[in-house]
């Protein structure tokens, strides 16, 4: 191993190790909104008159376009 490489992949570790972090975190929490429907669902039955398949089917679309 070349220690002038070690080095300078050492240095770019330092320098963008918020990328790494930003992309971690990125991964975690792109999914949060399929988990978090659940509770909003019976309210939205109640408020707007929807049925349940009405109300999921948004996600799913939404997940079909974004993927």
């Amino acid at each position: 191993m070349n220690t002038e490489s070690s080095v300078s992949a050492r240095d770019e570790w330092r320098r963008h190790w918020l990328v790494v972090l930003s992309g971690m975190i990125g991964v975690g929490l792109v999914s949060i909104h399929v988990y978090t429907q659940g509770p909003f669902i019976a309210p939205l039955e109640r408020e707007f008159g929807w049925k349940r398949a009405e109300i999921s089917s948004g996600l799913a679309l939404s997940s079909f376009i974004l993927a």
